[in-house]
């Protein structure tokens, strides 16, 4: 009787274990509607493909010029499975003032998709978007399967925009 307790607890903790586990690519985080995003929740949606994340800054000019053809490839896609979302990363040390330029650029912009606020940098440090001193590395374009796996990660908007439409397109 104590071997089959045994191996049914066993059993239950390796299932909790995998059943619970995350990739190295899930996060959750605000958006600039205080809304919790959860990359894990968006890759379970059925209606769920891939899952891109572009890191931003206000800094960085590619960055911003790429807003309006995510803009675009978003409506366009967002129906075939595409789930699209902005990681801006904190450049000043007081994240109030920041955020309020944040906001107002975004609600300027009028995107549709998700924008979110890293406001410590941990998931630009998770994914290494950020090194060891603070410095960050833009653009930097993720693609992750439903299944959490990395198919692609790119320094190039319109690389990354090709790629992704082969990936979706029936």
């Amino acid at each position: 009787m104590k071997k089959l307790i045994v191996t049914l607890l066993i059993t239950i903790f390796f299932q909790t274990l995998f059943a619970n586990s995350k990739t190295p690519y899930d996060f959750e985080l605000y958006s600039l509607q205080n809304h919790l995003f959860s990359s894990e929740k968006i890759r379970k949606k059925t209606e769920t493909k891939v899952l891109v994340v572009d890191f931003f800054s206000m800094y960085c000019e590619p960055c911003k010029e790429s807003l309006p053809l995510w803009e675009k490839m978003y409506k366009e896609y967002k129906k075939r499975g595409l789930t699209f979302v902005v990681i801006v990363l904190p450049v000043e040390d007081d994240r109030t003032k920041e955020i309020e330029k944040i906001e107002k650029y975004f609600n300027a912009q009028k995107v549709t998709f998700p924008v979110l606020f890293d406001k410590y940098s941990l998931v630009g440090k998770k994914y290494g978007v950020i090194n060891k001193t603070g410095s960050a590395s833009l653009p930097q374009i993720f693609v992750i399967d439903k299944n959490g796996k990395l198919i692609s990660n790119e320094t190039n908007h319109r690389k990354s925009i090709t790629h992704i439409k082969k990936i979706i397109s029936p």
